[in-house]
């Protein structure tokens, strides 16, 4: 709660810092900025007022999400306006009179021309700004990120603001692992294993926390939508890369590497855009663990988030035993049972992936548009597991595992813009996937196949109701329906030469959905929306002879508001409800027993989580720049949780970890965002994100709690000269708490170096962790249900490593003109190809 109160009077005292002096003789100058090829608005750019008198800058602002700008508090005088932004020629406005009685000063429409470095035959357009706030979204240009040249959509997600990876390498958002991951706008079928996409087909990256009720409304957390490099230039375009990558000072080989590029034409009425990767890893993962079992056979203690005696009201006459609480400890030890446990291991991921898409244009208002993407994966992995027990004892042994996965999606659609705020648009996509998993230990061999196919048909139909204010705030009423349906069937075989079990799976999944949304502006300054989606859902899941179906409809609501005070900033409010369906991992009920004494395993009777969250935020161009603000909540019933529980087999205590609902958890959250330039050749970006969640009422041999957490990260960019750029980026996250345990602090530290050796060549050097500190410590005390209603107490150590400090080289060639053809459809004019949607409020903002 501490930092909730900040936060609001930080909040508050941005807002009366940036209040009306009141004063009557002093004036303003107001306009809009839009960029001359495009039309469209140009956000946060740096408009400044400078004394004719003095030649000094005595006043200044930046341009609003719709390229709006006010400078208030002018005192008479006459003035030059400078307006600079990004990527644009610099514009004056020599000889600006204000003086009374004519105080108000309106510039009007000012055309920004974009800027370009011309290099012999090359012509390139310079740098996005790394984040644009929009109105339904915040968008990320992965371009800026010199360091995850040669890397994956992983690196480029781990510099996302607010994006997080858990310790097996998980997409998090907010601290919460339930979000959705789209590709293009598409689901993807590897969930969030997104590694196998190479960063250099990565264009942007869109965060969407609050969707409208457009949007499935799969994901606690909301949205990334992980948008491939797709073609806005005329003539012939492309790019070339390679890297290399040495893990450091261990070893002395390269033992990464990889190769990207991308291609296209655009002539005329069609446009051609195809992009590939393909990248081979050496990874060398790192775990210990130590597990100390205490008998507790009158469970009569139990741990409270830290190891500390309290007795159990039953228990009150063993007082005793809380007095004398280590002396408890030592002498009830399970020596046979307790253990240290260390893994190292080495594995080898090699990954391809290539788009090719089609667009055609037979006039300025449709669009006819294909595009396939093809994904494989294929890699090997030895892990050796050493176990020593307390009582002397040690086992040894190797883990060998091969795995394969392929996807193929594809998509067609259909976009025809009637008017303006006025489309329909029809999208039908289908991805094939085949994937394959085999492990060997000991005298014991598992293997799984998973093969199916997922279809989505899609109409999307917008009107223009009542007035609009700019090509972001749109009256409208927007409809449409969506059918989903997947097929996947899945073999599994265990095989220790003395048991043999297996299972076969059918797991069917039919969704209906409509939705209709209203989005209408009373004026200039505050906007309403509202939408409602129906969806009518059936899970047929059948495992040998077992069934476990499961079907439900509901009705998702959502509403959202905008109010613009322009040059002091915008608040926006957000409320939806949400799902988030049970995976197919969550529901498999068959043991993967490669980590024995641990095993893992899913529970069939897993239900949808019931979600409903608000947000709301505040974002402002502060005298410093851009400042954003966050609060939000959400309440889910039937969380879908991580459980642990114990049973004993054939004489030894082990350890099951499934998954179960949980009856109600309460989630509350805060975060900020920060842009400031220091000095011209630098720039710094600053998140952090607060998120706690409180276990109200838990499930079935559920626990009770609380779980809080801090993640930040800090990126400094400095622009050395035209041709050389140096970025630092440090993150982690303070001590989190969770549920009978902390998570102990991290953090990372990446460096990277880029250089353009010639016109058209440019060479990226990056380290990686460069402290080789990004692990993942854990602390766990709980108490643990057997079989035969036994308990036990335990204390756990656990640290974890994916990876280690890692040094890459990458090299990019560019070729082609690199001018965008002024007629093609932007992305706000295009209504759901590649997962854009609707102008307005669509997305809720």
């Amino acid at each position: 709660m501490r930092l909730t109160y900040i936060f609001i009077l930080a909040l508050f005292s941005i807002l009366l810092s940036q209040g009306d002096s009141g004063s009557s003789n002093q004036g303003y100058i107001t306009g809009q900025i839009l960029s001359e090829d495009t039309g469209l608005p140009v956000q946060y750019a740096i408009v400044s007022l400078i004394s004719k008198k003095t030649n000094e800058i005595s006043n200044g602002t930046m341009s609003n999400e719709i390229g709006g700008f006010k400078i208030e508090n002018v005192a008479p005088g006459k003035y030059d306006l400078l307006i600079e932004s990004t990527g644009y020629e610099k514009m004056l406005l020599p000889d600006q009179l204000i003086v009374p009685p004519n105080m108000q000063k309106e510039a009007g429409l000012l055309m920004l021309v974009p800027k370009t470095l011309i290099m012999e035959d090359v012509e390139i357009a310079e740098e996005k700004d790394f984040i644009e706030d929009k109105i339904d979204k915040k968008v990320y240009n992965a371009e800026v990120l010199t360091n995850t040249k040669g890397g994956d959509a992983t690196d480029i997600l781990e510099q996302i603001p607010s994006v997080t990876l858990d310790v097996d390498g998980n997409v998090e958002l907010r601290g919460d692992g339930n979000v959705t991951i789209l590709i293009d706008g598409r689901k993807s079928t590897f969930g969030s294993n997104v590694d196998m996409i190479a960063a250099e087909m990565v264009e942007k990256v869109e965060v969407i926390t609050t969707p409208s009720a457009k949007y499935d409304p799969e994901g606690t957390a909301g949205i990334i939508n992980i948008v491939l490099k797709r073609n806005e230039y005329e003539g012939t375009n492309g790019k070339l890369g390679m890297n290399i990558g040495e893990l450091f000072p261990e070893y002395n080989k390269w033992h990464d590497y990889g190769a990207s590029g991308s291609f296209s034409i655009l002539k005329k009425d069609w446009n051609v855009f195809s992009s590939f990767g393909f990248k081979a890893k050496h990874r060398y993962p790192y775990s210990s663990r130590k597990t100390t079992y205490y008998d507790d056979p009158d469970d009569c203690l139990y741990y409270d988030n830290e190891p500390s005696c309290t007795l159990d009201p039953k228990c009150e006459w063993k007082e005793d035993i809380c007095m004398n609480y280590d002396i408890f400890l030592d002498t009830n030890v399970l020596q046979e049972e307790s253990y240290e446990l260390e893994s190292t291991g080495d594995s080898y991921p090699k990954n391809t992936n290539f788009k090719l898409g089609i667009e055609h244009y037979p006039n300025t208002t449709t669009t006819y548009a294909f595009d396939i993407t093809q994904i494989n994966s294929k890699g090997r992995s030895s892990e050796f597991q050493n176990m020593v027990y307390l009582d002397g004892e040690e086992e040894s042994f190797m883990i060998h595992e091969e795995d394969e996965g392929n996807s193929l999606n594809y998509g067609f659609g259909y976009f025809n813009d009637v008017g303006k705020n006025h489309a329909l648009s029809v999208e039908f996509d289908s991805d094939d996937y085949d994937n394959s998993e085999a492990k060997v230990w000991l005298n014991n061999m598992q293997h799984s196949k998973d093969k199916g196919k997922e279809q989505t048909l899609s109409i999307d139909y917008t009107y223009p109701l009542g007035i609009s204010y700019g090509d972001n705030k749109i009256s409208q009423i927007e409809a449409g329906f969506q059918y989903f349906k997947s097929n996947d069937f899945a073999d599994y075989m265990y095989d220790n030469n003395e048991n043999l079990i297996e299972y076969d799976s059918d797991y069917i999944k039919k969704r209906k959905s409509s939705y209709l949304n209203f989005g209408y502006y009373l004026n200039e300054s505050f906007g309403i929306q509202f939408g409602t989606r129906f969806e009518k859902s059936k899970r047929d899941f059948d495992i040998n002879d077992m069934n476990y179906d499961y079907k439900y409809s509901r009705v998702y609501p959502s509403l959202h508001f905008l109010y613009d005070m322009e040059s002091k900033g915008s608040i926006k409010f957000g409320f939806a409800r949400r799902i988030n369906r049970p995976w197919r991992g969550a529901l498999n009920p068959f043991e993967d027993n490669s980590e024995y004494p641990f095993i893992n395993v899913g529970n069939p009777n897993l239900i949808p989580e019931d979600i409903y969250k608000w947000e709301l935020s505040y974002s402002a161009m502060t005298p410093i720049g851009y400042l954003g603000t966050s609060f939000f909540s959400s309440t889910v019933t039937n969380q879908i949780d991580r459980h642990m529980y114990t049973e004993e087999r054939d004489g030894d205590i082990v350890q099951i970890f499934t998954w179960i609902n949980q009856n109600r958890v309460e989630s509350t959250g805060a975060e900020i965002q920060m842009m400031t330039q220091p000095k011209k050749y630098w720039n710094l970006i600053l998140w952090a994100t607060y998120w706690s969640n409180k276990i109200v009422n838990p499930g079935i041999n559920g626990v009770v709690g609380k779980e809080s957490g801090i993640y930040a990260q800090l990126m400094s960019k400095f622009t050395i000269d035209k041709t050389q750029k140096l970025d630092f980026t440090i993150g982690g996250s303070t001590p989190m708490k969770i549920t009978g345990g902390e998570i102990k602090p991290m953090l990372k530290v990446d460096i990277s170096y880029k250089k353009e050796i010639s016109k058209k060549l440019s060479f990226i050097a990056t380290i990686k962790d460069a402290l080789d500190s990004r692990e993942f410590k854990v602390e766990r005390y709980e108490k643990v249900f057997g079989n035969n209603n036994d308990f036990y107490l335990t204390s756990t150590d656990a640290n974890f490593r994916r990876s280690k400090r890692q040094f890459k080289i990458a090299f990019e060639y560019t070729f082609g003109a690199y001018q965008k053809k002024k007629y093609i459809r932007e992305e706000q004019q295009r209504q759901g190809y590649d997962g854009e949607g609707g102008g307005g409020m669509d997305m809720g903002y």
